[in-house]
Formats: C-alpha cells, structure tokens, sequence
C-alpha cells in the first residue's frame, strides 16, 4: 500500500473513523442492551416468582404460618425444571431461613441474601445483584403477604447467575456487530466510489495536466465542471496556464523584439565599420598600402591570429603583405596557398578548412582570379565574421586595382618605358628637389652622367632590338649597383645617355662610383645572332659648390662637359668636372 497516495490516507482515515464510530456504538448499544436484557431477566424471575407467590399468598391470607406448609420444595423444583435459566428458587421466613428450596440440601439453612430484610420491611419486590461462591448472580425477592401490612412473614426469592445473562447477551451480541461491519464495509465501499469519483479522479486528472505544463506543454486544459473546490481549483489553472501563455507570447515577442533590435544593431556596427576600413582603403593608391589596411582593417570584423595578401605574378603567388598576432610570422605554407587557390578557381566561392579555424578569399578582377586572401585563428570563424569579411574582400580586388592602375600611370608619367628607370623630366625634377636641399643643409650633391660608347654602331651591326637589349641591361646592372643607396636616383637622360644623382656624396666618393660604374659595364656580354658583345661607357661627374649659386643647369652642364672630355680622350673613362 502506498501511503503517498492521497486516496489511500483518505482510506486509512476512513477506516479508522469508522472503526471508531463503529466500536463505540457497539459498546453503547452492548451496554444498552445489557441492562435492558438484564431488567426485562429480571422481569422476568419476577413472573415466575408470582406463580409461587401467589399461592403463598392465598394460604398467609387465610392466617396459615409459611412454617407450617408443605410440598412446596416440589413447585420449587418445577420452576427450576420450567426453566432452565433459573438457578435457585427457594422460600425464606422473616430470618432468612430457607422454609423450601429447589436443592433440598439447603432446606433450613440461612440465605445469603444481602437485601432480603430490607424487601420484607418495605414489603415491596427488590432486585438487587449479589456473590456466592466467587459467582455473579442476580436475585429477585418477592415479600410474601400478611393480613397486616408490614413487615412480610416471608418471600419468594429466584436467582440467575449472571454468566447466563452474559452468554445470552453475547449470543444476542454477535448479530449487531456482524451488522455493523457489514453496514462498515459497504458505507466504506460507496464512500471510497465517491470518493474516486468527485475527488480522486479530478485530481489525477489536475495532476495530469500539471504534469504536461511541468513538461512544457502549454495548449492543455484541465475539463472539470463540477462547482467545488475541485472545480474552482481547475478553473483557476486554466486561468493561470492562460496567464502563462499569454505571457510566453509576450516575453517571445519581446525576446524578439530584442533580437531583432540586436541583430539591427550589430549589423550597423558591422556596416559602419566595413564603412570606415573602405574609406580608409579607397583612400589610397598606394598598392602596398592598400593591402596592408585592408588586412590591419578586418581585424575589426573578425579576429585573427595570421592575415596575408598573395598576388599572382608572372604565374606564380607572391605574397605582398601580411599581419600576425604578437609580431609572429604567419603560418601559411605554400602549399596550402596554392591548393586553396586552385580550389576557388574552380568554384569561385571563398574556402575554408573543415575545422572553421582557416578562411580563403579569392580576389578577382574581371572575372580572373589574381590572387586570394587567408586568415587563420585560434577559434573557428562564425558565419556573422565570414559574411562580413566577404563583404569586405569583395571589394578589395577593385581597391587593388584601381591602385595598380594608378601605379602604372605613374610608372608610365615617371619612368622610361624600355628601362624602367626615371624619365628626363622625372629625374630634373628630383634633382631640383635635392639641389634646394643640399644647400639649405649645406650638404654635398653630385651628379654622373654618362652614355655608351659607339652605340650607334650597336645599332647598325645588330640591329635596333639588340640595341634596345644593352640598353636596357646597362640600366638594370647600375640599378643593381645603386639599390642599396636610399638617396641614389638613375634615369635615362636621352638616347644612350644616362645619369645618376648621389645625395650626400661628394667629388671623390662620387668619382669612385663611377668607376664602379664604368668597370661593372664594360664587363657585360650580350648575345644576338650575330654573335656575342659587350660595351663601355665614357661618365663624367660634377659636384656643387658649398656657395649655393650654383642653379641645377650649370651642375648639368658641367658633368655633360666633363662626360665629353672623357670621349674626347679615349672613351671607357672616368673624368671629373
């Protein structure tokens, strides 16, 4: 038996009330009953005492001594036969001698009667309980008439032991307790239906539907009608789980409300912030320049731990910019590059390893791939980070090329298109700069200029394109010579002709340099059809003067001058204005 359950406490009370309920009316009614049963005994021993007494009676009535009568021990004995119930019937005189007695053995002994006197005084019948030989009984005394009233010359005395009276009440007993159960267990029975029926089973079903709102299951109902407690108990939890919903929906849409709010608001941050890296970037048109804030810029949208920039050059993927955490060098192996960028070749879509942790980004520029972008982190990238960085990188490729454009404009502006080096115009200019320097700083400033000996001949023997040829080899062995040198400038002065600007270097210096200049020439070989070459170069060098009247046309003038005199004196030298 569980006695968790609320229909099986209210069993176990039940019973107990009404095994209470039960126990003491049967006790009231035994006890009811028992002197009831005992008086009406008793009503009765006093009948069948009258119908010796009345014989008794007639005789003292006609003066006749009760001593004096006889065979009344028989009558006694027939009272004692007639019935059963009845344990001694005997007559006593005033002394309470026995004058006749059903045993005749106590024929003439004294009665142990208690109250006898007193019945005979009062010549009235009293009943009255008494002991004999450790034994209940109970007696009643018939007082016995005279022609006077008081007191009686005798009585007629029947006694019933009481054990009879008790075996009879049990007897009698028995059928009101068997009732009582009967009437217990079907009151029990159909209170316990009732019971199931307007309480248990409401509350299971309660329980039911609490249990499915415990569950998360807000659409039940708890249906019970009934006007009750039960009822209102019901009606207040479908009130409630009304309330509950109504206040999910308004929570969910306030939830909602404040997502929507959330993600409108990250989404203005990401918009500002791709925003002001596009300005940064379209800003400039410097190409390297460009790369790097777009790499140092996207750290905003999404963080890395290595950023780089690879570009295709003449077939191959250089990289031209990169960015690492904590200064450390970027983790990409070339390898890896080259497979993500076939692979975005081929689909187009930007890449990303299968763990999240690396991202690739293609630049494209008119529907050709010319190089890619790669981020790696610690923390595997989240698509609000990837669909950002794409919006970005979307539009570095036209950020790129408008700067590489823009470069070779300059290039084409600046440069000598078959050298490379600084056009004529270019090269005055920087060295009109540098003459406007030197003497504000009072610094040295001097100039080589020089061409190729016999280059028209060059020409002539093996053509314009071989010509071209040691042009463009004589230029790119002194730009060899001079990268190291930040203030150094080289361009092409016309023709055959070049020449050199050396910041911060004086006459000496200079004159060494260009005999380096001159030695490293005359060592380079050149094949064409005809056959291998090599060339030399006459170079002259000036130098201003630390007066600053010096104007950039007479510095030119002079080394122009200085280069005619090595001509002049042989050729393949050095000379000094």
């Amino acid at each position: 038996m569980n006695f968790k359950r609320l229909q099986t406490k209210i069993a176990v009370m039940l019973i107990v009330t009404l095994a209470l309920i039960v126990g003491a009316n049967n006790w009231i009614t035994s006890f009811l009953f028992q002197q009831e049963y005992s008086r009406v005994l008793q009503q009765e021993l006093a009948v069948v005492g009258n119908s010796l007494l009345t014989q008794l009676d007639r005789l003292s009535a006609l003066g006749v001594p009760l001593e004096e009568l006889t065979g009344f021990e028989q009558q006694c004995k027939e009272i004692i036969s007639k019935y059963p119930d009845v344990s001694h019937a005997f007559v006593i005189d005033p002394n309470g001698r026995i004058l006749f007695h059903s045993n005749p053995v106590l024929i003439g002994t004294e009665a142990e009667l208690p109250y006898y006197s007193q019945a005979l005084m009062m010549v009235q019948e009293t009943r009255f309980d008494y002991s004999m030989e450790d034994e209940l009984y109970t007696a009643v005394v018939l007082p016995v008439q005279n022609n006077s009233l008081e007191p009686a010359s005798g009585a007629v005395v029947v006694t019933m032991r009481k054990s009879v009276i008790t075996q009879k009440l049990a007897a009698y007993a028995l059928v009101p307790i068997v009732l009582s159960f009967i009437f217990v267990a079907l009151a029990f029975y159909f209170i316990m239906i009732t019971l199931s029926r307007w309480v248990t089973k409401p509350l299971r079903v309660m329980s039911m539907h609490m249990g499915l709102v415990a569950a998360g299951d807000l659409r039940t109902n708890a249906d019970i009608v009934t006007k009750d407690e039960i009822g209102q108990l019901a009606s207040s939890f479908n009130h409630m789980v009304t309330q509950i919903n109504d206040l999910l929906r308004r929570t969910a849409q306030t939830a909602e409300l404040e997502t929507q709010y959330e993600l409108e608001r990250r989404q203005r941050e990401v918009a500002e912030k791709l925003q002001r890296i596009v300005s940064s970037v379209s800003s400039s048109l410097d190409v390297q320049q460009v790369m790097d804030r777009v790499l140092q810029g996207s750290r905003e949208l999404l963080p890395y731990r290595h950023a780089a920039v690879w570009m295709l050059d003449h077939g191959q993927l250089l990289q031209k910019s990169a960015v690492s955490e904590l200064d450390s060098e970027p983790n990409f192996h070339q390898e890896e590059v080259e497979s993500a960028f076939r692979h975005m070749c081929e689909t187009g879509e930007p890449h990303m390893s299968p763990d999240a942790k690396v991202l690739w980004y293609p630049l494209t520029i008119e529907q050709n791939r010319v190089g890619l972008i790669g981020l790696t982190a610690d923390e595997p990238f989240t698509s609000q980070q990837m669909t950002a960085a794409y919006s970005l990188f979307s539009q570095v490729s036209v950020f790129i090329h408008n700067a590489s454009l823009y470069k070779r404009m300059q290039q084409l502006a600046t440069t000598d298109s078959l050298t490379g080096l600084l056009n004529r115009g270019t090269f005055i200019e920087l060295a009109e700069s540098a003459l406007v320097r030197s003497q504000q700083e009072s610094t040295a400033l001097s100039f080589i200029m020089f061409d190729i000996d016999h280059f028209k001949s060059v020409n002539d023997r093996y053509g314009h394109l071989v010509g071209d040829k040691v042009l463009k080899g004589v230029a790119r062995k002194v730009s060899e010579l001079l990268e190291h040198d930040a203030s150094a400038r080289v361009g092409r002065y016309g023709g055959e002709e070049f020449i050199v600007m050396l910041e911060y270097t004086g006459l000496e210096e200079s004159s060494r340099l260009a005999e380096v200049i001159r030695q490293a020439v005359s060592e380079l070989t050149f094949t064409s059809d005809s056959g291998t070459l090599s060339v030399t170069i006459s170079l002259g060098v000036s130098t201003a003067r630390t007066d600053n009247t010096m104007k950039l046309k007479q510095l030119l003038k002079e080394a122009d001058q200085a280069l005619y005199a090595a001509k002049y004196s042989g050729r393949n030298k050095v000379c000094m204005a």
